[in-house]
């Protein structure tokens, strides 16, 4: 700054100073009480001089008044607007009001005689700048005595540390807060400093996890208070002093003290060097987060996924994710091996030429709808894979929802379950139900049910064609109308004995309708069974009927056959002495009755072969019939035997054999139609025990034939004692009938115990036991094709004629049966000439 020229020669302690100096020369002091410079004493002159070119900041009160003097390091404590320059000159109470009350009594004492004050960092609040502000002020009041040694005025040596005190209150108030925000902080802090490691903050949190006191911690050694945390915290403590580098310690365990004693906790630690202003690292801050909770919730999270693997592999289920950007499908190991993929990332289009041909593209589409947003993006689709190293079919159920972020498909989430028993259980039902309703069919069986609670009766399209009725569904009071009145009580009868606690719910009889059309006389056989409701109440009937009107009128007719041929047979008896002609007319009666029973036999041919397809309840039906047939054959042998040339005996004996054959047939299917409907309750059986009553049926047997038969020890395991002897019943008789001409039967029976791993494979996918007792009948008969092993098991399936060896062809089909209802499995395998072994695959 240039200052004007002034001229300071007459003033020469007026020299310098800069701006203060000029306007102190410049000013008129004739207007003070201190008059023209050229009158002040010699002591104001001399302090004037060395305050005005002092670079330190000044002040002098002179006089009575106060008159004040400031050099230029003060000027910038006035502020830019202020009361510069108005100071310089001014009496201390006029210019400085708002401090006055603290200033002049201090100003007085000293002015009195007193000594210099010091004060440090005090307040003292001025105008400057258009408003109050506070300012702090380190300063010494100094006495300024003239010749004499009288105090002629203050001296003022003074820094404004406004900045200073601000930044120190900030500080403290920062520190405050730190104070707080440690002592409020969640987590627990410590701060370790000297060679003692002494604690010098520590918060609540932090003496709560060692179970101590902030006050039994604070100022003292750590390890002296916790000496069993010494080790390893202390060596880890002192490696971060020495490298100033932060040690991370995460899930630390340690013992958590509650009411009933103490629990496992974990930590998260953190371990920071504590550095000095100048970088000194003197001790260190340790950081301990309580994440009990979030570690407990991993390990409960890792459970629930463990819990989830374990229910998707019991249930046969496998996981699958698709990235729709890359797509590349990512599988669990069940899909890998279902599609025989080399690893667990496969692209998406690869995955789809696995399926089979036939269902892939209904698959891609149903995938790529989902993916289009439609059905919700839910995809829900069966397909077929093919093994390539097998060639087994596998039915897999896929089903998966995509996921979008911001409206935009990312991936593809889901679940594929192999359904490969269930759809294969399916289509073996409806093989079976197609198969009763064709021996429905071929039986002229129809069907009915009655409701009782609607007081209605419901029934096939065929029952009411048969039997005349207008409609499926009528009241019972209709149906009651039809019985015959000669037949109702008997029928009733029955009916209320159906419905008694004691009575197992089946209605069997037979009874004569009246047709609703045409009024004609009807004879009907019903089978039928009741079904109770939750509070064992009898709600519905169901059964067959079956239109025996023509049986009764056939078997009425033969019996008036029969009595009218006895009546002209004992008649031609008694001419047969008279006339040799009679004898020879009776014969060709006796021929042309011989005729009608060739006639018999035949359709009973018929009713044989229908019979192959017949399930449980047409086996029932075609029971009496047949008994009827044998009595008739029997009593012709027996009454009429005698009277027969050896032509008839001969039909007879046909007759009598396929009768028999007939029934054998008809107990099979009995047996064959049980094991899918009679489900007893499985128990521990003895396989030693089973064997040695099946060895009992068959004791005559194995005495003609004289069998080597050995049986090794066997296993006791779960299953149906009736259903396991029909079984072993069935392999042994099997075994004892297949043997080489001119030979005696040679079986073994033998079992072990095998891992899943060692079934056949065909089986390993359908079977899914980790253990299984693989029990062998072993014979060393004539053997079969391997070709042929799963021919074996197929109803009325036979390799062999009857000719060559008798049978139904339904026993392999009965053991294969028993399997399926121990949820195991039966496999045959053999050579031409080398005797045949079948296997049995129980589950333990």
């Amino acid at each position: 700054m240039t200052l004007p020229h002034d001229n300071a020669e007459p003033f020469p302690f007026l020299q310098g100073g800069g701006e203060m100096g000029h306007l102190t020369r410049q000013f008129d002091w004739s207007r003070t009480s201190l008059g023209t410079p050229d009158t002040w004493p010699a002591s104001l002159c001399i302090s004037l001089g060395i305050l005005l070119n002092s670079k330190f900041p000044m002040f002098l009160y002179w006089g009575s008044d106060y008159i004040c003097f400031y050099n230029d390091a003060y000027r910038p404590s006035l502020g830019v607007t202020g009361k510069h320059p108005a100071v310089l000159g001014s009496r201390g109470e006029d210019i400085w009001p708002e401090v006055w009350e603290f200033n002049r009594p201090r100003l007085n004492a000293i002015m009195a005689g007193g000594e210099a004050t010091w004060e440090e960092d005090q307040l003292l609040p001025i105008y400057r700048n258009g408003k109050m502000e506070p300012v702090y002020w380190t300063y010494s009041y100094s006495p300024v005595k003239d010749e004499r040694g009288l105090v002629r005025g203050i001296f003022v040596a003074c820094t404004e540390t406004t900045q200073k005190v601000l930044t120190t209150q900030q500080l403290a108030v920062s520190e405050q807060r730190f104070q707080n925000l440690i002592r409020q902080a969640t987590a627990g802090i410590i701060v370790l400093t000297g060679e003692s490691l002494q604690v010098t903050i520590v918060n609540e949190a932090y003496a709560r996890l060692v179970n101590r006191t902030v006050e039994e911690l604070l100022h003292h050694p750590l390890f002296e208070i916790i000496p069993e945390a010494a080790d390893p915290f202390q060596s880890i403590i002192e490696g971060v002093i020495q490298s100033g580098e932060p040690m991370y310690l995460y899930e630390q365990p340690y013992q958590v003290q509650v009411e009933s004693g103490t629990r496992q906790g974990f930590l998260n630690l953190i371990y920071q060097p504590y550095r000095e202003q100048d970088g000194t690292i003197t001790g260190v801050i340790v950081f301990c987060q309580d994440v009990t909770s979030q570690v407990q919730a991993q390990q409960e999270l890792l459970n629930k996924s463990r819990n989830l693997e374990l229910a998707l592999t019991i249930a046969n289920l496998g996981s699958f994710k698709v990235d729709l950007a890359s797509r590349l499908s990512m599988h669990s190991q069940q899909i890998l091996d279902w599609f025989e993929i080399p690893s667990q990332e496969y692209p998406l289009d690869e995955v789809f030429q696995l399926i089979h041909e036939q269902d892939r593209a209904t698959t891609i589409q149903a995938i790529e709808d989902s993916i289009a947003g439609k059905q919700g993006g839910y995809h829900d689709v069966t397909y077929r894979v093919i093994s390539r190293q097998n060639g087994h079919l596998r039915y897999l159920h896929s089903m998966g929802q995509v996921l979008t972020e911001k409206g935009k498909p990312v991936s593809i989430s889901g679940i594929i379950q192999d359904v490969t028993p269930t759809v294969i259980s399916r289509q073996a039902l409806e093989e079976s139900e197609a198969a009763l309703r064709d021996a429905i069919e071929l039986a002229e069986l129809t069907t009915w049910t009655i409701d009782l609670t609607k007081g209605q009766m419901y029934t096939s399209e065929k029952y009411a064609r048969k039997f005349g009725l207008p409609h499926t569904e009528i009241s019972l009071e209709e149906a009651w109308s039809m019985v015959h009145p000669d037949d109702r009580s008997h029928l009733t009868r029955l009916w209320e004995q159906s419905l008694s606690p004691e009575s197992n719910g089946r209605l069997e009889t037979e009874y004569r309708i009246l047709n609703a059309q045409t009024g004609q006389l009807q004879a009907i056989q019903v089978i039928g069974q009741h079904y109770r409701n939750s509070k064992g109440e009898v709600h519905r009937f169901l059964g067959t009927a079956r239109d025996i009107t023509l049986e009764r009128e056939l078997q009425n007719t033969l019996e008036n056959e029969v009595q009218k041929r006895t009546e002209e047979l004992a008649a031609v008896n008694e001419e047969l002495q008279a006339s040799s002609e009679e004898v020879v007319k009776s014969n060709e009666i006796l021929s042309m009755h011989l005729e009608e029973m060739t006639q018999l036999n035949r359709l009973l041919h018929l009713s044989n072969d229908r019979l192959k397809q017949f399930a449980y309840v047409a086996s029932h039906d075609l029971q009496e019939p047949l008994r009827k047939i044998q009595a008739f054959s029997t009593l012709i042998e027996k009454k009429y035997a005698d009277r027969l040339d050896e032509q008839g005996l001969t039909i007879l004996s046909k007759i009598t054999k396929s009768g028999e054959q007939m029934s054998t047939l008809i107990q099979d299917l009995l047996a064959f139609s049980r094991l899918a409907v009679d489900q007893d309750e499985k128990m521990i059986v003895s396989l030693q025990r089973v064997l040695a009553r099946v060895l009992e049926s068959l004791e005559i047997r194995l005495q003609e034939t004289k069998a080597d038969l050995q049986i090794d020890p066997l296993p006791a395991l779960l299953g149906d004692e009736s259903q396991l002897r029909q079984l072993f019943q069935n392999l042994l008789s099997n075994a004892l009938k297949f043997v080489k001409a001119g030979e005696m039967p040679r079986i073994h029976v033998y079992s072990q115990l095998i891992p899943s791993a060692d079934l056949p494979p065909e089986l390993q996918t359908v079977l899914k036991a980790p253990r299984y007792y693989r029990i062998s009948v072993a014979d060393q008969g004539i053997g079969f094709e391997p070709q042929y092993a799963e021919r074996l098991f197929e109803v009325f399936q036979r390799l062999h004629t009857r000719q060559q060896y008798k049978g139904t062809g339904i026993g392999l089909a009965i053991c294969q049966r028993v399997m399926e209802n121990h949820q195991g499995a039966i496999t045959a395998e053999s050579e031409p000439g080398q005797g045949a072994t079948f296997h049995v695959f129980f589950p333990t």
